[in-house]
């Protein structure tokens, strides 16, 4: 084989490589934003209830008010 054969197969070679790249990274963008759209409600049902405060409007659970208020006057 002669050396611009080689470099048509390698050529040919790294195409095939760079194609499979790029789709291989638009299915994993594909699958990153439906995991993370699944994920985003339930990560900010978790932070209010942790917090005990709307992520909406900021409203502070009436509890969670009157305990960190019984706590203050300690």
């Amino acid at each position: 084989m002669n050396l611009s054969l080689w470099l048509a197969w390698w050529m040919g070679l790294c195409f095939i490589a760079l194609v499979a790249y790029m789709v291989g990274r638009r299915v994993g963008k594909k699958e990153g934003r439906a995991l993370a759209q699944a994920a985003a409600p339930l990560q900010m049902r978790m932070r209010a209830l942790n917090d005990g405060r709307c992520p909406v409007c900021g409203t502070v659970e009436a509890t969670r008010m009157s305990r960190d208020t019984m706590e203050a006057t300690r």
